[in-house]
Order: structure tokens, then C-alpha cells, then sequence
């Protein structure tokens, strides 16, 4: 409609006020019509909003990449830690392979805990070289041979991992009686790995893969587990902020990424591993930081380290007149004095000599003192180690016999002893992992448990060969088809003794 207001009656409208005026300027500035601001908590609400959609759209993009999905461990009070439940993992670092671990934690998702009529199951015990999430499920070791298996036997066999990264001996005892006998399988086989005898005795640290219980057996003693080392770390101030976000580590993909690089960073930055073990053991650590603080060398080397950067890389020389030509009697003086000189400087070079050569002696003396006794407890260490695994091993053995199992062990092979690459341990007390490897046999052979040594029919491979069972560190997709070509007619032989047995 047209405006039919004249340009007199347009002048004769009412001024506003300056109140009016005021009022008006004020809503149209975000005012609130009494001269204030908005409030505060609507601008910080919209903040906090906006802030989540953008987290929300990151993690949905995440989830699409399957970017962040390397987060897997829950804490645990009894073993340290176990593995996530209903939660999506995505490998990376070696290999590449997606899974999902069920509602128990297991890659196997169509496993009832109830046994089938007429199958037969296996339950693999181990660290992450059992566990294989470097490759995809069925190209582990454990879904190959429930195949092999079943074709062989001419009967159902179900093979069930239950390894775990990181994992001693001890948790996979006390997993075995947690979780395993729920499934009852007819054979646990345990997969031991380098190190697993010593991590039954050792000290947690800001990995929370490294989280483990005590395992101990003193000669004409009974083994004991203490997990007090577990409930101790508990305490921590890192513990108790991992606790206390259970959810997001279950559930966030940005915090995978965050824990990926924050892990990254623990084993390969020493500055960062520092300032973590602060948080993780306070009092052990500002402990060492005080014994390395007083050893004169690392402050001298600090200050050398400061000195060089300070000092100037060109010096002035200054230029003196040349002296004066001395007098005949002064130089058959200097003469006499300089021959007395040179002999004193012989007698005091022959004394420093001397006392080199006594101090050097009194240090290779200690030195070999210190390495005999080094050696002395080395060896003590070693022998409680080996003695306590097989405490271990007995007690794992006479809890599947009362579960109508069978406890069988195999040696997995390692990469440090067939293709070592930089940066591997070689050895641990003095010990290689062959030496590790005699000793699992030993107690194997005195306990009468059946024992298969996966790690010797690769030493006669050629060095491609060796290198194409490993990434890294874990088995590829060749290392896992080995390890079944080693493991399927070792336990075809004892599923038929088995048999034969039950039969009996």
C-alpha cells in the first residue's frame, strides 16, 4: 500500500526523548533496556556450545579416519590394566588392522561363554605378541590355526586370544583364573616372550602398560602375588586423572591422538619421561633427581656446556714491545737455573707418573670388584626369576587340571634374536633371550609340562626370511603363518594324547 503520509505530517510527528533515545540505542547495541550489558552466562553458554559442536564434528571426522581408536586399556585394580570393552581399535604404529573388542574385552565377537557340544577350545595366554593387533583377526596366529585345526582333527575347534600388551606371566595367571575358565577350554597355551620373568618383578612406570602386579617365590617357599605395586600407582596423581576420565579414554578419539603422541613422547623423550615419572612416582623420582644432582661431573658439565656458549669464537691478541737483549752474566745464570729446573721437572713428572699409574691400579681394582659383585647379584636375580616362573607355571598348570585343562607353553619368537634391528635389547641381566628361552625348557621339562619352542625353526631361515616374520617388533601376516605352521602339529600330538587319555 502507498504511504500517504505527507512530508508536513511527517514533521509533525512527536520528538522522541533522549530516554527514548537511550532506550532505543541501548537494544540495538545488545543492551539490555536499563543501560547493562547482556548477561555474562548467555555469551559464555553460546561459547560452550559452539565449542562442543566443534569437538563433536572433530570426532565424528576422527571416526570416519579411524584416526584415534589406539587407546585400549582399562585400569584395573587387581591386574593394572585390561583390555577396553565394546571399543573400536584401529593399529597403526606397526602394521594396519582394525578391530572391536566385544563386550569381554576379546577380538573374537561371536564367542559364547558357553562351550558348544563336541567343540574343542583353546585359550592363548600372552602379550601383544599373541594378541596380534597389527594384523587383521583372521590373519592372527589363533584364528589360522582354529582352521588348521579343524580340518585336522575332523571335529570343531574354537581358539580364543586372550593376550594382552605389555602382560608378565603373573597377570596372565591371574587372568587365566578371572576370566578364561568362564569359556572352559580344554588347553590354555601360554606364549612366553622376552622379559616376561623379569616384568613379574618390576616397578611401574608412567606407561600404563608397565602397571603390573608382584609374582614372587623364595627357595622352600610358596609363591606369592602381591599386587600392592598396583593399588601403590593407584594413588598417583596420573592415576587418579586417568580414572577420573574412563569415559573419554573409552570414547574420544581426540584423546586416542593425544595418548598415542603422549606415549610416543614417554618412551622416546627422556625430558618428558621425567616430568611424568613426577606425577606417576613423585617421591622415587625427586629421589634420583637428588642422587644425579650430586655428582660433581653433572654440574660441571652443565657449566662447561654454559661457558661454551658463552665464550666468544675469536680472541684479540694484544702485541707487547720485544724485550730487551740480556746480559752475558745473566744468560750463563738463566743456564744453570734452567738445568736445575729440568732436573726437578723430571723427579716431579716421574711422581705424577707415579700416582697415574697407582690410581689407575686402585680403579681397574674397584672396577673389577663392582663387576664381580654386579655379576653376584645378577645371577642371584636371575636364578629367583627363573625360580619364580616356575612357581608360576606349577600353579597355572594345577588350576587347569582342576578345570579339566591342559596346560601347554610355547616360546614365541622374537625379533632381537633372529633379526635384531638398532635399539633392541640384546640381553637383560646378562641373560640373551635364547638363555630365557633353555631356561622356559628347564622348567618345562622338570614340571612334565608340554613345551614347544616356536623361536628355533626360524634360526635356520635365511636373514629375508627372518626379517619378513617381523615389523619392528611384531609378527606380520608371514610371522603369524609361521608361528601356525610351528604350532599345528605340536598341538594336533597333544590334543591326541589328550583324547586318548579322556578315553582311559
Amino acid at each position: 500500500m502507498p504511504n500517504t503520509m505527507n512530508t508536513q505530517e511527517a514533521i509533525e510527528q512527536p520528538i522522541p526523548s533522549i530516554e527514548q533515545l537511550e532506550k532505543l540505542a541501548g537494544a540495538k547495541s545488545g543492551k539490555d533496556g536499563k543501560g547493562g550489558k547482556k548477561p555474562l552466562f548467555a555469551t559464555i553458554g553460546k561459547y560452550l556450545v559452539w565449542q562442543l559442536i566443534g569437538l563433536l564434528v572433530v570426532e565424528l571426522v576422527l571416526a570416519c579416519a579411524g584416526l584415534g581408536e589406539e587407546e585400549l586399556f582399562a585400569i584395573d585394580k587387581e591386574l593394572g590394566m585390561t583390555h577396553m570393552t565394546d571399543k573400536s581399535v584401529t593399529w597403526r604404529k606397526e602394521g594396519y588392522a582394525r578391530s572391536y573388542l566385544n563386550w569381554d574385552g576379546l577380538r573374537e565377537s561371536n564367542i559364547p561363554l558357553a562351550k558348544p557340544p563336541g567343540t574343542y577350545r583353546i585359550a592363548l595366554l600372552g602379550d601383544s605378541m599373541v594378541e596380534g593387533l597389527q594384523v587383521p583377526l583372521e590373519e592372527t596366529f589363533g584364528q589360522k590355526l582354529q582352521k588348521q585345526l579343524t580340518a585336522r582333527l575332523h571335529r570343531p575347534v574354537q581358539v580364543i586370544n586372550f593376550g594382552t600388551s605389555g602382560y608378565s606371566t603373573v597377570q596372565e595367571a591371574l587372568l587365566m583364573k578371572r576370566k578364561v575358565f568362564r569359556y572352559s577350554p580344554d588347553m590354555v597355551l601360554l606364549g612366553y616372550d622376552a622379559r616376561d620373568m623379569f616384568e613379574n618383578w618390576s616397578t611401574p612406570d608412567q606407561s600404563l602398560a608397565n602397571v603390573r602386579p608382584y609374582a614372587l617365590k623364595l627357595p622352600g617357599q610358596k609363591l606369592v602375588i602381591d599386587n600392592s605395586s598396583v593399588t601403590t600407582w593407584l594413588k598417583t596423581p596420573r592415576a587418579k586423572f586417568l580414572t577420573s576420565i574412563s569415559w573419554i579414554r573409552s570414547h574420544s578419539r581426540i584423546w586416542g591422538l593425544i595418548s598415542a603422541a603422549e606415549t610416543e613422547a614417554g618412551f622416546h623423550n627422556p625430558v618428558y619421561a621425567t616430568v611424568m615419572a613426577l606425577f606417576t612416582q613423585p617421591g622415587k623420582t625427586i629421589r634420583r633427581l637428588a642422587v644425579e644432582a650430586k655428582n660433581p661431573q653433572v654440574w660441571k658439565d652443565a657449566f662447561n656446556g654454559l661457558v661454551a656458549m658463552a665464550t666468544p669464537s675469536f680472541k684479540i691478541q694484544f702485541f707487547d714491545p720485544p724485550p730487551k737483549a740480556p746480559a752475558a752474566g745473566a744468560i750463563k745464570d738463566l743456564a744453570v737455573s734452567s738445568e736445575n729446573g729440568l732436573a726437578m721437572q723430571k723427579d716431579s713428572d716421574k711422581l705424577k707418573e707415579a700416582n697415574k699409574l697407582k690410581a689407575q691400579a686402585a680403579a681397574d681394582a674397584k672396577a673389577a670388584s663392582d663387576a664381580a659383585a654386579n655379576k653376584k647379584a645378577a645371577s642371584i636375580f636371575l636364578n629367583l626369576m627363573k625360580n619364580t616362573l616356575d612357581g608360576l607355571l606349577v600353579d597355572m598348570q594345577n588350576d587347569c587340571r582342576n578345570h579339566g585343562a591342559v596346560l601347554c607353553v610355547q616360546a614365541l619368537p622374537s625379533r632381537a634374536i633372529l633379526a635384531p634391528i638398532a635399539g633392541m635389547d640384546a640381553t637383560t641381566y646378562g641373560t640373551s633371550y635364547e638363555g630365557e628361552v633353555e631356561m622356559l625348557r628347564q622348567i618345562c621339562e622338570k614340571e612334565n609340562i608340554p613345551y614347544v619352542d616356536a623361536l628355533k625353526p626360524a634360526t635356520t631361515y635365511t636373514k629375508q626370511n627372518q626379517e619378513s616374520l617381523f615389523y619392528s617388533a611384531h609378527l606380520t601376516a608371514k610371522g603369524h603363518h609361521y608361528l601356525t605352521s610351528v604350532l599345528t602339529p605340536f598341538l594336533v600330538k597333544q590334543i591326541g594324547s589328550q583324547s586318548a587319555d579322556t578315553q582311559k
